[in-house]
């Protein structure tokens, strides 16, 4: 398996990392998980394309497979947090 580097800029980490913070310390669970993935799968897939490309083999199939699992597991959470809590 080929070794891959991701770069996340620091700013963004941090606005990440406070915003994720607040929601879980204002009891906000499902939205702060919620905007967790949204800014790992940001930085996963449109911040660093460039290094994610060759490792899903240049093709196309593989780089729908993927962009389209994200995009429903997001859908699944946004629909997660319509639900009301139990």
């Amino acid at each position: 398996m080929s070794e891959m580097q991701l770069n996340i800029p620091l700013t963004q980490l941090l606005s990440a990392l406070s915003l994720v913070s607040l929601c879980l310390l204002m009891g906000r669970h499902k939205f702060g998980l919620m905007t967790g993935y949204l800014a790992c799968f940001y930085w996963g897939y449109l911040g660093n394309m460039q290094a994610l490309i060759p490792s899903l083999g240049g093709n196309a199939s593989s780089q729908i497979v993927y962009l389209g699992s994200g995009l429903l597991l997001s859908l699944g959470g946004v629909y997660l947090l319509m639900q009301p809590d139990k």
